[in-house]
């Protein structure tokens, strides 16, 4: 027998769930605006994001960019900023941009 509420909340904590983005890492030689415009339509894509939910597709950027770095450059360059750096999307994108652009 069909429980509407069961359904409901089931639905509900699967789209909670992150998703899988499937999408190249960054590579510090790459063009890393290009990159990123590209992970932001991903991500967008990925999780049904409207394009009016601009803050959840930043969110998910903050959580889950660091696992999109290559290791090397590009990650070490993301462990080096400091935590309120890392957790505010504008300032970590700022930070990101002018470690990677010369």
């Amino acid at each position: 027998m069909a429980n509407p509420d069961f359904e409901e909340a089931l639905s509900k904590a699967l789209e909670r769930q992150p998703k899988d983005v499937s999408y190249p890492e960054y590579k510090a030689t790459e063009d890393f605006s290009l990159w990123l415009s590209g992970y932001l339509a991903k991500i967008r894509n990925a999780h049904g994001f409207k394009v009016t939910e601009d803050d959840k597709v930043k969110a998910e950027v903050v959580r889950s960019i660091s696992g999109m770095l290559s290791v090397g450059s590009a990650l070490d360059a993301y462990n080096r900023l400091e935590d309120p750096e890392k957790s505010d999307y504008n300032r970590l994108i700022a930070k990101l941009t002018e470690e990677f652009v010369d």
